[in-house]
């Protein structure tokens, strides 16, 4: 596997990992079709896909494993997506850190600078309130929809002319 870096910090590119082959011109076609959001392109790209001169079961193979590659690249792409929100909040704790550490060795309302740099104090209001003794009138209040209710009273025969159940058909790729 070769791996390229692409920048100076950690962050490495990974080639996609293929867990199946599947046929070149498949493959090739929905690479292209993943890289495009031109609806007329899209269009040809299914048409060629639909027109693909191969057996049906070597076509339904092969898209079988292009899905099972794509949802394997969807999990790593989940990883990297955690790994750098887990940075994010790092790197903010620290700048949270830094700041208050700033406000404990110099004093309010001093103002220091040096450079590019510049420190300096400035006021702000922040609304603090004691939920419990607010009044009702300075809330909002929400009705949300319990659907759990509303299943039972469809499963039970009440006919609700605000909520129906619609049948999906939904493909498992296994």
């Amino acid at each position: 596997m070769v791996l390229r870096k692409i920048n100076k910090v950690d962050s490495w590119v990974y080639p996609p990992m293929k867990l199946y082959e599947f046929p070149p011109a498949l493959s090739d076609l929905v690479e292209e079709r993943e890289h495009t959001d031109d609806p007329e392109l899209l269009a040809a790209l299914d048409s060629r896909i639909v027109a693909l001169e191969m057996g049906l079961d070597e076509k339904i193979s092969g898209i079988c494993a292009v899905v099972k590659n794509k949802s394997s690249d969807i999990d790593q792409v989940d990883a990297e997506i955690k790994r750098l929100k887990n940075l994010k909040t790092s790197l903010e704790g620290s700048v949270e850190w830094l700041k208050w550490y700033l406000t404990t060795i110099l004093p309010y309302p001093s103002k220091w600078a040096q450079g590019v740099h510049r420190l300096s104090y400035r006021k702000s209001k922040a609304l603090e309130l004691d939920e419990e003794k607010t009044p009702l009138e300075f809330r909002s209040v929400e009705y949300p929809v319990n659907k759990e209710a509303v299943r039972e009273a469809l499963d039970g025969g009440a006919t609700l002319d605000f909520a129906h159940y619609v049948e999906h058909r939904n493909l498992q790729v296994k």
